[in-house]
């Protein structure tokens, strides 16, 4: 679940609205709030319930909010290409954090060669998109051509919103100049944790010290530049998972007033395939029919193999549905297997999937 700091919020006329909201209600009562709608730079939905909405928070004296992102003006959809493209251009991380499915990976961690991840930025620039994520399962500043790769995105006009995430643990100085001073919307830092003693819980290989150094470095340098308040957002993000339940309203405390967006995300069980996640998901509020939002919103998963996946929970890519080292995006997209996954999930049928039949997270 997405909270928004409301100071960033913006209204008719772009700008964000001048509010010093103190009062900062705890998680339970924060996410009982309906949200507010806004699209992917903050600026409020001008349907009336919605601005009334907004006003009442802003009374209330609120800080924080929860948020639906919904695009005002969609993109044009053709039936043979996806609206959101999650481009792992690798499967490498320096981290083993226990909640990831990284930790039952069966394909190869390796980088997605610099020739094939252009190939596809350029296909889906062709095409445009409503969004781009330049990861998935890995780190994506480990990949050796990560900054060529990022300044070619800057040269695109229909990449939509652009993703970036990190871990925090191997970012410099350099790569927070490069990133701040860029085109990207959405840069997700994964705190995971608010003691050095929980984060060692759930990144054993990972060092709270270094993480939280260089989110405060990255911070001082988002204002220097005067990028704080603008793109690229600062989403500071931790999963809710038993290891940390205790510390969600640490989490907000903390960092309310040092990001434009903080993110609760829900534990996946990745259609129990990740063993220590499955009791947790089981116990969500889960939608009574079984249809499955990733279809819905059209997203396409590109594994660093160059394998095609309509699902992140099919993580091993055991139900590709072509491989771009062959195939196009669009012949992939256009092609028999995904047009029938798409078509079962209109009928109700996903229960004939077995992938889909175990799957918790399908209303994610």
């Amino acid at each position: 679940m997405e909270f928004v700091n409301l100071k960033f919020v913006r209204i008719n006329n772009g700008n964000s609205c001048e509010t010093d909201g103190s009062t900062l209600l705890d998680y339970h009562n924060l996410k009982m709030l309906e949200p507010i709608i806004v699209d992917d730079l903050l600026k409020l939905n001008n349907e009336e319930g919605n601005v009334l909405l907004y006003e009442q928070y802003l009374k209330k004296g609120f800080l924080l909010a929860p948020m639906r992102r919904r695009s005002e003006e969609k993109k044009t959809k053709t039936t043979n290409f996806p609206a959101r493209v999650l481009l792992e251009i690798t499967s490498k991380c320096n981290l083993k954090c226990v909640m990831c499915p990284r930790n039952v990976l069966k394909r190869p961690q390796i980088h997605m060669s610099k020739e094939v991840v252009l190939k596809c930025i350029n296909e889906i620039d062709d095409h445009g998109v409503e969004g781009l994520w330049l990861y998935n399962i890995g780190e994506a500043l480990l990949h050796p051509d990560f900054k060529e790769i990022f300044e070619h995105c800057q040269n695109k006009k229909n990449l939509g919103s652009i993703w970036l995430s990190t871990n925090g643990q191997s970012i410099d100085v350099e790569m927070m100049d490069l990133l701040i001073q860029s085109n990207l919307t959405f840069f997700n830092f994964s705190i995971n944790a608010m003691k050095a003693q929980t984060y060692r819980l759930i990144s054993p290989e990972g060092d709270y010290d270094i993480l939280t150094s260089n989110f405060c470095k990255f911070l001082e340098k988002k204002k220097k530049f005067n990028r704080f308040g603008t793109t690229p957002w600062l989403r500071v993000q931790m999963v809710e998972q038993p290891q940390v339940i205790t510390e969600i309203d640490l989490f907000l405390n903390e960092y309310a007033k040092k990001a434009e967006i903080l993110s609760i995300n829900m534990l996946e069980g990745f259609s129990q395939n990740v063993s220590q996640n499955v009791g947790y998901a089981k116990i969500r509020q889960h939608k009574l029919e079984k249809s499955c939002n990733r279809i819905k919103r059209d997203d396409c998963f590109i594994f660093s193999d160059g394998e095609v996946a309509f699902c992140d929970t099919d993580f091993n890519h055991e139900m590709s549905i072509g491989n771009i080292y062959n195939s196009t995006i669009e012949q992939i997209w256009s092609g028999s297997k995904h047009r029938n996954y798409e078509l079962l999930n209109k009928q109700g049928r996903l229960e004939d999937i077995e992938m889909c039949r175990n799957c918790l997270d399908y209303d994610l």
